[in-house]
C-alpha cells in the first residue's frame, strides 16, 4: 500500500471519529442512546440479552438449550441464529456487561460497522488502484 492510500485511511478515521465524538456525545448527554426507540431495541438488542443471558446461564454448553419463551418453543441455535450468531461485534456484545447493552449496542452498530465496512471499501478500491480522495 502506498502512501497515498496509508494517508487516505488516516485521514478518513480522523474525520469519522470527530463524526462519532459530535453524534454520540449529543445522545450521551442527553440521555439517549441511537437505538432507543427504535426497531432494533425491541429485535436485535432483546437477542444479544437472550445471548448474554445463554451465555453467563449455561456457558458455551448453551447450544443444547431448549426455550418455552419463543412461540411454542425452539432451541438456542434457531433463537439466535437470526440476528446473533454470524455477528462477531454480537458476540463481543454479549459478553460486555448487561447494563451498558443499549449503549454498546448503539456504538458497535452505528459507527464500528460503518467504519469496518467503509475501510473494506477503500481497500477493494486499494486492490482496483481507484484513488479515494
Amino acid at each position: 500500500m502506498n502512501i497515498f492510500f496509508k494517508k487516505s485511511y488516516i485521514v478518513y478515521t480522523f474525520i469519522f471519529l470527530l463524526y462519532v465524538v459530535v453524534t454520540f456525545s449529543s445522545n450521551f448527554l442527553f440521555g439517549y442512546t441511537l437505538v432507543d426507540h427504535a426497531d432494533a431495541f425491541r429485535q436485535h438488542v432483546a437477542y444479544v440479552k437472550t445471548l448474554h443471558e445463554y451465555i453467563y446461564t449455561y456457558g458455551l454448553g448453551f447450544w443444547n438449550n431448549w426455550d418455552w419463551n419463543h412461540g411454542v418453543g425452539s432451541d438456542a441455535v434457531s433463537i439466535l441464529s437470526y440476528y446473533n450468531l454470524g455477528d462477531v461485534l454480537g458476540w463481543v456484545n454479549a459478553l460486555l456487561p448487561i447494563k451498558h447493552l443499549d449503549w454498546t449496542y448503539s456504538f458497535f452498530i452505528c459507527y464500528v460497522y460503518i467504519w469496518l465496512e467503509q475501510q473494506q471499501f477503500s481497500t477493494f478500491l486499494t486492490i482496483l488502484k481507484i484513488p479515494l480522495l
